[in-house]
């Protein structure tokens, strides 16, 4: 009897295509960020190798460190600034930029009560019904970047302004939503 290999007889179960349009963001830290959410990535993973010398080619070998990706979100700013300036203070905190009183008072505090140094961050991935599906939770949440808010008159028509935030973070843990 000739059996065909697995690849060729398995046929997967859910063949909808995945939406970027589905997914939710929540971050404590920065409540305002959540609502004028655009534009959010999954994080990529990165192995780093090493090369076993040999007199023809360098064999690559697995090395011992992952390195994940940056999280990125992009947001619309309101009127008022404040989803930007979210960010903005977080980041002057954390860099002692004015003084060094905000940052000890921010290390005082505990991630899950969304004052402290760093923040959690669940990205919520939906279905093609638009329900849960995937969680994705990012712990240790630090802003390394947050880009410039440029404004130009010379523009014909209104672009609202967006802005970019780049996150690093310890690790990220995901699961399926039952």
């Amino acid at each position: 009897m000739n059996e065909q290999p697995f690849a060729l007889t398995s046929v997967p179960t859910n063949l909808n295509f995945l939406s970027p349009l589905g997914f939710k963001f929540i971050m404590k830290r920065c409540p305002t960020v959540n609502y004028f959410l655009h534009r959010i990535n999954i994080p990529g993973i990165t192995l780093e190798m090493v090369e076993e010398p040999t007199p023809f080619v360098n064999i690559p070998i697995e090395g011992d460190h992952g390195k994940f990706n940056n999280l990125i979100a992009t947001f619309q700013v309101d009127e008022d600034l404040k989803n930007w300036l979210e960010i903005h203070s977080w980041i002057r905190n954390l860099a002692k930029m004015d003084d060094f009183a905000q940052h000890k008072s921010l290390s005082k505090n505990p991630e899950w009560t969304g004052l402290g140094l760093t923040s959690e961050i669940i990205l919520t991935i939906l279905n093609s019904a638009r329900e849960p599906n995937f969680s994705f939770v990012f712990h240790g949440c630090l802003p390394m970047s947050l880009s410039d808010l440029v404004f130009d008159s010379k523009l014909s028509d209104v672009k609202y302004l967006i802005s970019t935030v780049e996150f690093r973070y310890m690790n990220y843990d995901y699961e399926k939503v039952l």
